[in-house]
């Protein structure tokens, strides 16, 4: 991959990144609807533990990580960590 090749596919999954955060924090959080993903999870998780929405999906996103590192290889897991960070 060249540099370009990576700062194009970083811009977009900042991109996808603030827009999936946007719809988290405006629409999913305060309706407290939990679609199927780590998010939904997190909403659910948020009204039975003391960590915020964030909080826990950065941990849960952190524990996928691992997996996916082992299973998906470092290219994956550091485009993972790149995302799992700026979502959190």
């Amino acid at each position: 991959m060249n540099i370009r090749e990576i700062i194009k596919e970083t811009v977009i999954l900042t991109i996808a990144v603030a827009i999936t955060a946007a719809a988290v924090f405006f629409f999913l959080v305060p309706s407290h609807a939990a679609v199927s993903s780590i998010s939904g999870l997190a909403i659910v998780l948020s009204n039975f533990v003391k960590l915020t929405v964030s909080e826990i999906t950065f941990i849960l996103n952190m524990v996928l990580l691992v997996v996916g590192f082992i299973l998906f290889g470092k290219e994956f897991g550091v485009k993972t960590v790149y995302t799992s960070v700026y979502f959190a």
